[in-house]
C-alpha cells in the first residue's frame, strides 16, 4: 500500500512536471493514471506470485474465495510433498 501511495505521489508529479496537468488539478482528473498505476502494480504481484509461488496472487481482484482455497491448497500440497526434493538439494 505504501509503495502505491509514493508512486501516484510520483506519478502526479512527474505529469506536473511535464506538462501534462497542472499542479492546481485535483484527484479527478488524474483518474485515469491512478487506474493505469494500479493496473500495473496487480500485473506485478501477479507475475511475483507466478514466479515465487508458481501459481497465481491470492486475494487478487478477478479473484474469488473459492478459487483462493482451492490455489491455497495446492500451495501446501507442493511446499509439504513435492518440494522435499528441492529442500533436501538445499541442505
Amino acid at each position: 500500500v505504501a509503495q502505491f501511495c509514493i508512486g501516484r505521489c510520483l506519478l502526479k508529479n512527474m505529469l506536473c512536471t511535464l506538462g501534462i496537468t497542472s499542479a492546481a488539478d485535483n484527484e479527478s482528473g488524474l483518474e485515469v493514471a491512478n487506474a493505469q498505476l494500479l493496473y500495473l502494480y496487480e500485473e506485478m504481484g501477479a507475475q511475483l506470485a507466478l514466479q515465487y509461488a508458481g501459481s497465481q496472487a491470492l486475494h487478487a481482484t478477478n479473484s474469488n474465495a473459492a478459487r483462493d482455497f482451492v490455489q491455497s491448497v495446492k500451495r501446501f500440497y507442493s511446499n509439504t510433498f513435492t518440494d522435499m526434493e528441492k529442500r533436501v538439494l538445499m541442505a
